[in-house]
């Protein structure tokens, strides 16, 4: 259990990253000072077509001096997988089985992956997924590998922290735990109450995203996930409360930005460290919590706000590249 953050053991999420080819994956986290790298299936399947194989995303990621890298998501994993709410989004990308999925986290050395349950909600009962996390658990743990359950509020199968809590309690195995996303934290009106009730040992990841009051009428709540995240601090969610709450059970053993934005998508790798490191020094700094990112300086607001050669163009990255 952790009440401090450390920069080594953040992860440099692949949300912030859509817009860059993989070779600056890395390099990235290596700028922002992180120590940990994810990786989606199907930006593996896309690497290998183009020639890159698994040995060499462990030997870019060693260069970097990246010590971990995490493998995210899984979606097929139970009997339910496939999403209905996400046109034009490829379907590839969820499609993948448990036994291919950990055949891949295996072949680049993960030690850690997400599960997500993408399906309509009330597609899968919460006792059969409990199940199956547990079997995908037991899985993941023959390969020497930790198992986090994320929920996402778009009408998908695990909503809420009260039904990923629920799956991973009941499931009961050591080898398991959650990731609280904060922008699915705040849209799923989950309660701080019930996540301070939560051993901090079983909060494996932290991914800080700021947003809007509310999701503009004009906007899908897919939209605003995925396109519209801000920086920690430049938004309204009561991120400090949050980081607060974990602080005290010691569930901040990771934390890092993990930020869908059409603004870091036209990004440089040297400019999304800068936002993804002083924001995350900004939010550990108004939260009152103990960090080794430094100060978290002047300009990054702007570099984020007004990023070079941002056009509408280029809203549409997430179909494009390594997501």
């Amino acid at each position: 259990m952790s009440a401090t953050i450390e920069a080594a053991n953040s992860i440099m999420w692949v949300a912030n990253l859509r817009g860059l080819p993989f070779a600056e994956h890395a390099r990235t986290a290596a700028l922002a000072g992180f120590g940990g790298l994810s990786i989606t299936p199907l930006g593996w399947h896309q690497l290998v077509a183009e020639g890159i194989s698994s040995s060499d995303i462990r030997a870019l990621c060693a260069d970097e001096g990246i010590s971990r890298i995490h493998l995210d998501p899984v979606a097929n994993w139970t009997t339910a997988w496939r999403p209905e709410n996400l046109d034009g989004f490829p379907l590839a990308f969820f499609a993948f089985p448990s036994e291919d999925f950990l055949r891949i986290a295996e072949s680049v050395g993960a030690a850690s992956l997400t599960a997500i349950a993408a399906f309509p909600s009330g597609a899968v009962s919460v006792g059969q997924m409990t199940e199956d996390f547990a079997r995908l658990c037991d899985r993941a743990a023959d390969l020497g590998m930790h198992c986090s359950l994320e929920f996402i509020p778009l009408d998908w199968g695990v909503p809420d922290l009260e039904t990923a809590w629920t799956i991973v309690r009941d499931a009961g195995r050591a080898n398991s735990g959650l990731v609280i996303d904060t922008w699915c934290f705040e849209r799923s009106g989950s309660s701080l109450e019930l996540l301070e009730s939560i051993p901090g040992d079983r909060i494996d990841f932290v991914q800080l995203a700021d947003g809007v009051v509310r999701v503009p009428a004009n906007r899908t709540w897919v939209e605003d996930n995925l396109q519209h995240r801000l920086p920690p601090g430049m938004g309204v969610f009561p991120l400090s409360d949050l980081l607060g709450t974990l602080a005290r059970t010691g569930g901040l053993s990771s934390v890092g930005p993990e930020l869908f934005s059409w603004q870091f998508d036209t990004m440089s790798p040297e400019d999304i460290a800068s936002v993804c490191r002083a924001s995350l020094a900004a939010a550990a700094d108004a939260a009152g919590i103990v960090h080794d990112l430094g100060a978290p300086g002047s300009g990054w607001e702007e570099l984020f706000a007004s990023p070079p050669a941002a056009s509408d163009a280029r809203k549409d990255v997430p179909a494009r590249s390594h997501i």
